[in-house]
């Protein structure tokens, strides 16, 4: 295996994508056949949010005679990334027949989602977890289409597995506290918790949690995160939010809606 191409793949896993970028093209110029080395460059660019260049690549790839399905998986979901979901359902419509992979009915069950197509995504999920029914990512798929139709049970349900397959998937709780806040407050408390152990610079869910337990009326467990949040979220982004909470623990405003 290309030198280039291994030390590649350990720089993605130290998360250091743009290095991996750099040796990852070396390696297709030289070999510009080597598939697993565009796959590769295809998903730092997804990753590093810059999808339109792994389109860029993946077609250029296709122009080159390379005719490996994976290619053409991973193109959908360039396109997806790059907001185009017409055309990522166009890429991956004909590798959905019955041998397609879990990746493949995953992501063009998520493009049908983007584009308000949710019967057609559910049986895609439903497909997808007949295959790989322990994908936390993939629960966590289906009860965020739930979530977006408002169908809370069945949102809170896949949420559920999701989080049973994987216990430190830290989304999955955050969503399923999402589905429970309005019909069941404890059970998003506890959820959002696991959120927060998880995730601790989750600021978004850390809020969410202290205003949640202050308006349960529980504000001395509330307080210690709300004065976490105040301390510790960046006022670039969080100044209103910030100031309002020092307001409601000084005792100067009301109540704050979660987010």
């Amino acid at each position: 295996m290309d030198r280039r191409f291994q030390t590649a793949l350990h720089l993605v896993g130290d998360g250091r994508h743009a290095d991996a970028a750099a040796l990852l093209r070396e390696a297709i110029d030289r070999r510009p056949d080597f598939t697993a080395a565009c796959l590769a460059l295809a998903s730092v660019y997804i990753e590093s949010g810059q999808a339109p260049e792994a389109v860029n690549l993946l077609r250029a790839a296709a122009r080159r005679g390379l005719s490996d399905p994976k290619l053409q998986e991973r193109l959908g979901a360039a396109l997806l990334a790059s907001g185009e979901p017409t055309r990522a359902a166009a890429a991956l419509e004909p590798l959905s027949g019955d041998g397609a992979s879990v990746d493949t009915l995953n992501t063009l069950a998520v493009v049908y989602a983007e584009m308000g197509a949710r019967d057609r995504s559910r049986v895609l999920f439903g497909r997808a977890l007949a295959k790989a029914p322990r994908a936390a990512s993939i629960w966590n798929n289906l009860g965020l289409l739930e979530l977006a139709a408002r169908r809370m049970p069945q949102a809170a349900q896949a949420f559920e597995r999701a989080v049973d397959a994987d216990p430190a998937f830290a989304p999955a709780w955050a969503a399923l506290g999402a589905a429970h806040v309005n019909s069941d407050p404890a059970r998003a408390i506890s959820a959002w918790k696991r959120v927060v152990e998880l995730s601790p610079a989750d600021y978004d869910t850390l809020f969410n949690l202290g205003m949640l337990l202050w308006q349960s009326g529980r504000r001395d467990e509330a307080r210690p995160y709300l004065q976490h949040f105040v301390g510790a979220a960046p006022p670039s982004r969080y100044s209103t939010d910030i100031a309002d909470i020092r307001r409601m623990l000084a005792g100067e405003g009301g109540d704050r809606s979660s987010r």
